[in-house]
This record gives structure tokens, sequence and C-alpha cells, in this order.
């Protein structure tokens, strides 16, 4: 139910049902995820981080490990730690050249595109680069979502050169 409920833009309730199945299942990542991304829509960035750093331990999959560590990054910056957020820049960077390595172009290119979010938060000029390198790879892994999620952050990235409708 906390799915549905951050589904419908019901992040309160879906905070609250999440956090109630955790009180049960502390290790349950799927509500951890949830958890996270209710109270960071929700401002609440101590108890993102909490609930994403638990999150970036327990991940099994790469996905749930590279999305967790996004969030992480993401509220690094938001928190003004930039020490943290670097580390999770570096972190995700290295890990997309490890996927590249090992020919895991899907965990690339979500990891890519983790890179590009982060660093375009940051206004680093990088962040197309890594977004290009994220849809080439996306496109080749047939990864649809990520592909999408890269052209927005590349096209972000670009507000600050182009115009909106060139971005």
């Amino acid at each position: 139910g906390a799915r549905r409920y951050l589904d419908r833009g019901a992040s309160f309730q879906a905070l609250r049902l999440a956090c109630e199945g955790l009180a049960e299942e502390p290790d349950q990542v799927e509500l951890l995820a949830v958890a996270t991304e209710a109270a960071w829509r929700l401002d609440f960035q101590q108890e993102a981080l909490e609930h994403a750093r638990r999150w970036v331990g327990l991940a099994a999959s790469e996905r749930d490990r590279i999305d967790a560590q996004r969030y992480v990054g993401r509220l690094s910056i938001e928190m003004c730690d930039e020490p943290g957020a670097q580390a999770v820049i570096d972190e995700l960077a290295h890990a997309a050249g490890r996927y590249a390595a090992d020919g895991d172009l899907a965990a690339q290119a979500r990891a890519e595109a983790a890179v590009a979010q982060l660093v375009m938060l940051r206004h680093d000029d990088a962040a197309v680069e890594w977004a290009e390198r994220a849809i080439e790879h996306a496109r080749s892994a047939a990864d649809r979502a990520i592909e999408v999620q890269a052209r927005v952050e590349r096209a972000s990235a670009l507000l600050s050169r182009v115009s909106r409708e060139e971005a």
C-alpha cells in the first residue's frame, strides 16, 4: 500500500505506512525505497537520508544500490554536504566503469544517469557528457526509463547554456 500512496502523490500517508512496515520488517528494501522518496518529497531531508543510507546498505541488486546512492548524493547536495556528495559521485562514477568492464550496459547507464543528475544539481557542465553517455548506453540496453531520465538531466544541464527549446 505504501507504494500505491506514493504513486498517487500521497507522500505523508506513504511515509507513515512505510515506517509502520519498517517497524515490523526493518530490512525490507522496497519499504526503505518508498520511505526515502516520500520523506524527500516532504522535505524531511534528515529522515530521507537515514532511510537512503539503510537502503544502500541492504540493497541486493545493483539497480537498488544505484538508486539509493543517487538519493544519498542528492540529499547530500541539498543539505550542503559537499564532501558527502562528492564521495557518492565518485562511487557511482567508479561503479559505471566497473559495469562497463563487466558488459552490464543497463547498470552502467543507470549509474551514469545518476552521476549526470548529481553533477547537474551542482551546476557542473560535466552533467551533459554523463547524460549523453547514459542515453547511449540506455538505448543499447533498451532501458527506456533511464534513457528518458538521462535526457531530462541533459536538458536541465543545458538550460544554463542554451534556450529552453534547444535544451
